[in-house]
């Protein structure tokens, strides 16, 4: 064998093996979407008991789903989850009401990720708020709040704005908490 057959059979092994390993990367299922920063999330709690005592009655098996298939796994699931937020525990403790799980493209900031997803719907006195909630991750990533008409006015602070009507506040919220006014 000449020199020259070596060097072509070894060129031949090398790119085989070269469209080995492309082919392998392709084919492994890796996630590569840009993961959420910590800064950008709300009330993150890696454990979450969900005894009856803090849950205020809410049975997750009945919260309904109203939204069309960008769910992943159940309301049930996206429930809890919601539930776990801290913000949500605060509205159901101020007697909202949880209207259910239905599909929300929000008006996130630039970089996110655009696609739709579940979102838990909370309306308090007439607001609602939808807390976005991400399965895979088992996390709100945030909540907006959407202010009816001329029924509450709104008045933005240095750190926060104050939602209010004729029986003064209603309550307030930041970028990442919720409050009532005690």
């Amino acid at each position: 064998m000449t020199n020259y057959n070596i060097l072509k059979k070894i060129f031949f092994l090398l790119l085989f093996t070269l469209f080995l390993v492309i082919f392998s990367a392709c084919c492994i299922d890796t996630d590569t979407k840009t993961a959420v920063q910590p800064s950008q999330l709300i009330n993150n709690t890696t454990q979450c008991n969900l005894s009856d005592e803090w849950i205020s009655g809410v049975n997750v098996s009945t919260v309904p789903y109203l939204g069309s298939e960008s769910i992943i796994t159940n309301a049930s699931f996206v429930a809890r989850i919601g539930l776990c937020d801290k913000n949500v525990q605060e509205m159901l403790s101020h007697g909202s009401d949880i209207k259910g799980v239905i599909d929300f493209m929000p008006s996130r900031p630039k970089g996110w990720n655009k696609s739709s997803g579940p979102t838990l719907w909370v309306v308090y006195r007439g607001i609602d708020v939808y807390f976005y909630v991400n399965e895979t991750q088992e996390i709100v990533e945030r909540f907006e709040v959407v202010i009816p008409g001329d029924l509450y006015g709104k008045e933005r602070l240095e750190n926060y704005t104050r939602l209010y009507d004729g029986n003064g506040t209603a309550f307030a919220f930041n970028s990442s908490k919720i409050w009532f006014p005690t």
